[in-house]
């Protein structure tokens, strides 16, 4: 039986690897009444660490071990639905507390969208990219600060990528907080400190 299934999965493999548009519907695998197209094949894999990302992609064999492993998880995800595990009052509990937190993750996230999109409109001089001398300048006023954990100087080499970061956070902190103020008096608010 298992050489039957590496027999099988290997011309599924060719098929992912080499697949255009036209078959990402295709079905890799089918389990019972379920199947993996080559679409929830590369979906998956997108989960994966690049360097195992990057053999599920080149390598034949590394994408049947991996498409064996999404049949594996199928099998067990039809037993536990088989034993009416998802209808357990604990599981639909998570699962709905699950819902909430992406859903507040989502309404965040497109919260940081906006704003992120009204100041590259309004305030783009604000928020550009720190130059060079504005990291150099950084380095300078905190060298004594750019220490490894175990004393050691870094160079502005080394502390740049990090430095850069910080500085553009910081531009980006400002330039929202000075459009908030600006914002401020053209709008009504009322804040209930007693609450």
């Amino acid at each position: 039986m298992k050489r039957l299934s590496l027999f099988f999965l290997l011309p599924i493999t060719l098929l992912v690897i080499g697949c255009n548009n036209g078959s990402e519907k295709a079905a890799l695998a089918k389990i019972n009444r379920s199947t993996i197209t080559v679409e929830e094949f590369k979906e998956q894999s997108r989960d994966l660490q690049p360097q195992m990302r990057h053999q599920v992609a080149i390598n034949h064999e590394a994408g049947k071990i991996f498409l064996n492993q999404l049949v594996g998880y199928e099998v067990v995800l039809q037993e536990a639905k088989r034993q009416g595990l998802h209808k357990e009052k604990d599981f639909i509990e998570k699962q709905n507390k699950f819902k909430r937190e992406m859903e507040r993750r989502i309404r965040e996230a497109t919260k940081y969208e906006l704003i992120k999109k009204v100041l590259e409109k309004n305030r783009a001089e604000a928020i550009a990219p720190p130059t060079e001398k504005e990291v150099a300048q950084y380095y300078k006023e905190h060298v004594k600060e750019m220490r490894t954990p175990d004393g050691k100087k870094v160079s502005l080499q080394q502390a740049g990528p990090d430095i850069r970061s910080f500085l553009s956070q910081k531009k980006w902190q400002e330039a929202l907080s000075a459009y908030a103020e600006e914002l401020k008096p053209k709008a009504k608010i009322s804040i209930q400190e007693d609450v």
